[in-house]
């Protein structure tokens, strides 16, 4: 995750749950616009498949079930995210980064 909200193509995360809950909630942007096609989410918690998404465009919200009820203690999140743009290819302004999504929240829920 870049520091301007964007995200690339992975998205690694250390989320710490409480115990109990159940659900991935992930909040953002897709820019179809950008993009040329759907967003594809596909999620791992702790090196283990959870679920995928697809998003048309603009900003969305996703749920997705933990392949199982988390207990207390810390979770590895992994996003892969397709497909991606290169801002300059687009907007001419010199930034090369590979990007997919701009991220509000990613947070577990019950």
């Amino acid at each position: 995750m870049w520091p301007d909200g964007w995200v690339g193509p992975t998205l690694r995360l250390n989320l710490e749950a409480l115990g109990g809950e159940r659900r991935l909630r992930l909040l953002g942007t897709a820019v179809w616009e950008y993009l040329g096609a759907p967003l594809e989410l596909h999620v791992r918690i702790n090196t283990v498949a959870a679920g995928k998404a697809r998003v048309e465009d603009g900003m969305f919200a996703v749920e997705i079930a933990l392949p199982a009820t988390a207990a207390a203690g810390r979770l590895r999140v992994e996003i892969e995210a397709s497909p991606h743009f290169v801002p300059d290819t687009i907007l001419g302004n010199s930034d090369q980064r590979r990007l997919c999504w701009l991220i509000q929240t990613v947070e577990l829920s019950s």
